[in-house]
């Protein structure tokens, strides 16, 4: 585990300027030692509170002004599982469709980025990949 931060960072990471960056600095491993949850290993090796983002966000899931965006595999956005989400209705010309979602929260730099911030979001299940303790890893 990293040390812990002095009285002088403390004092520098409460600023304003410096309050939308926090989000951003640390590793994966500092935020899972914040949620003891997201640590649990499942019978199958995986990670049971933690997922990789993968494939396309919805903008309507999204803070307000953030279009739909693509996350590739490679970008490795990796979110905590919160759990189940509101199920997302969709309705064109075809017949309505439900998609259960997941309600999610970032871990990452590449996951604050892909959701747009660090707030609790609704994503598809879909969207969800399994992480091992391995993939953590840099």
């Amino acid at each position: 585990m990293a040390d812990s931060l002095s009285e002088s960072e403390e004092a520098a990471a409460a600023q304003p300027t410096m309050r939308r960056w926090a989000p951003l600095l640390g590793t994966v491993q500092d935020r899972l030692e914040q949620v003891p949850e997201f640590r649990r290993v499942g019978p199958d090796g995986t990670l049971t509170g933690v997922k990789r983002l993968v494939g396309t966000i919805r903008g309507t899931h999204l803070p307000e002004g953030v279009e739909n965006r693509e996350v590739p595999a490679e970008r490795n956005a990796l979110v905590g599982d919160l759990g189940p989400g509101d199920t997302e209705h969709q309705v064109f010309w075809v017949a309505q469709q439900h998609f259960p979602t997941r309600r999610v929260i970032a871990l990452n730099a590449a996951a604050v980025e892909a959701l747009g911030g660090t707030g609790v979001v609704h994503v598809r299940a879909t969207r969800l990949q399994s992480v091992r303790m391995e993939d953590l890893r840099p």
